[in-house]
């Protein structure tokens, strides 16, 4: 099962950027598995996707027989921030349509050389995924929902030169 965090994919967008919460997206994962009636099962989570799912295992242990964190974050005292150039390149790609926003956000994430031997692929998962792709402004949202779980016990993070 593949769910589209709020405001991304096929998911509803929300106008408060308060309802963007780790924690929320958690209890959205768990309403779709109480729906659905599931059994304990694997929970692979990625980028903000691994926020959600530590927070999902966190608050449903009985639910998640295994967890796989990609590429994600704990958050707390332990979390760093990128600096922000590299935030407002991941929240406002550079491009003149989808595809070339989704490339150039993932380029700031691979080294060059990298980013070069796999562009193909990476066209690829963005054709695979285009008609669900959403818009970089949903980054506002995401950034938010990371700023209020690191932040939990990071105290306060200034990072309203991205919004």
């Amino acid at each position: 099962v593949l769910i589209d965090n709020r405001g991304t994919g096929k998911s509803a967008s929300l106008d408060n950027l308060a309802d963007y919460s780790i924690n929320m997206m958690a209890i959205d994962v768990a309403s779709v598995v109480e729906s659905l009636n599931l059994p304990p099962f694997n929970l692979l989570g990625w980028s903000l996707g691994a926020c959600v799912a530590l927070e999902f295992a966190h608050l449903y242990p009985n639910l998640v027989r295994k967890l796989i964190l990609v590429s994600g974050t704990a958050g707390a005292k332990l979390y760093v921030w990128p600096v922000n150039t590299i935030l407002k390149q991941l929240v406002y790609p550079m491009g003149a349509t989808p595809q070339e926003q989704y490339l150039n956000s993932l380029r700031v994430c691979l080294p060059e050389q990298d980013f070069n031997k796999y562009t193909d692929v990476l066209t690829q998962m963005y054709q695979a995924m285009a008609p669900n792709y959403t818009s970089p402004q949903v980054g506002k949202a995401q950034l938010n929902a990371y700023k209020n779980f690191a932040a939990a016990e990071y105290g306060t993070i200034n990072l309203s030169v991205l919004l």
